[in-house]
């Protein structure tokens, strides 16, 4: 009897450090934390990570300390001495319900999504064209790639004369061009309304831009939802943009985004990846039809550059 008891004792002390309950700070830099409760131990927490033997290591009371993607372990520190080291005004709060794994997704942290190539169909709407077309995003090669058919498709028979490939990749509009028989690489710069996405001041930049209307409407035909944001351009005039979700992409700390075709594409916001699903100005108004799947393939060899552009 004695020894079921003890048995049970043991089971018993076994199962509270199993479901022990630890402390995270999620915090921004020069905006403070919050701070949550977990009931994971530190072993849930290590492979949740993906670091092993990170906090399970350490043997007495530690906090977890988040940063976006970036992980550390703080000793001997209150919760609002870390909320202060990180420009935090006021008292800490605490965030209830925190899902860790979650957060690391939606930061873009875990290894595990695919980023795989995106066939993204738009539909372009201006005072004087309308069109679709459709172009390839490849988040691994950090491009984006518009194929002839697009462009015919686009231009609905006005460039039967001429053939015409084109690429998108650090800012740059990279065109190869089959004309009266002649094969032509044209290279130009490519602006766009996102010219710093891979600053690492794009997200603060974007806020000070960008405000979030509240406004949300169905993405496509899928249980997702798009959000209206309103800003202006360039030249002062009203913009308005409208954010999906990122889907299986996120893009982790050090991997360049690319641009799209027509101002589409993905960005990052507060660590989180988005679909610039529609985009509208004073004159204009182009927006996603479909994504799906894709790949593609082009031989650029045997195309002669054109200088001076």
């Amino acid at each position: 009897m004695k020894k079921n008891i003890l048995f049970l004792f043991i089971l018993f002390l076994s199962q509270i450090g199993y479901t022990q309950v630890q402390t995270i700070t999620i915090c921004s830099e020069n905006k403070g934390c919050e701070f949550a409760k977990v009931t994971l131990n530190k072993h849930q927490i290590d492979a949740i990570l993906v670091k092993p033997n990170f906090l399970a290591k350490e043997k007495g009371v530690v906090i977890l300390n988040l940063v976006e993607c970036i992980s550390t372990i703080e000793k001997n520190k209150t919760l609002q001495v870390i909320h202060e080291a990180h420009g935090g005004k006021g008292t800490i709060k605490e965030k209830k319900n925190f899902d860790l794994r979650k957060y690391l997704f939606e930061k873009g942290c875990l290894v595990n999504c695919p980023n795989t190539t995106k066939r993204i169909s738009f539909e372009v709407i201006t005072d004087e064209f309308n069109g679709s077309g459709f172009y390839f995003h490849n988040i691994q090669a950090e491009e984006s790639f518009m194929p002839n058919e697009s462009w015919q498709q686009l231009y609905q028979g006005e460039m039967n004369e001429v053939v015409m490939n084109t690429f998108l990749k650090k800012n740059e509009n990279t065109s190869y061009t089959i004309a009266e028989g002649n094969k032509w690489k044209v290279k130009m710069p490519y602006g766009t309304i996102f010219n710093d996405l891979n600053n690492l001041s794009f997200s603060n930049t974007f806020h000070a831009k960008f405000k979030k209307t509240g406004n949300k409407k169905s993405f496509l035909n899928t249980n997702d939802f798009q959000f209206e944001y309103i800003g202006k351009d360039a030249e002062g005039k009203k913009m308005v943009l409208w954010l999906g979700p990122g889907g299986n992409v996120c893009f982790a700390n050090g991997k360049a985004i690319g641009a799209g075709f027509f101002n589409l594409g993905y960005l990052k916001i507060d660590g989180i990846t988005y679909l610039i699903t529609e985009l509208s100005g004073s004159n204009f108004n182009v927006k996603v039809t479909e994504i799906e799947e894709g790949s593609y393939s082009f031989d650029t060899t045997g195309y002669k550059e054109i200088a001076g552009f």
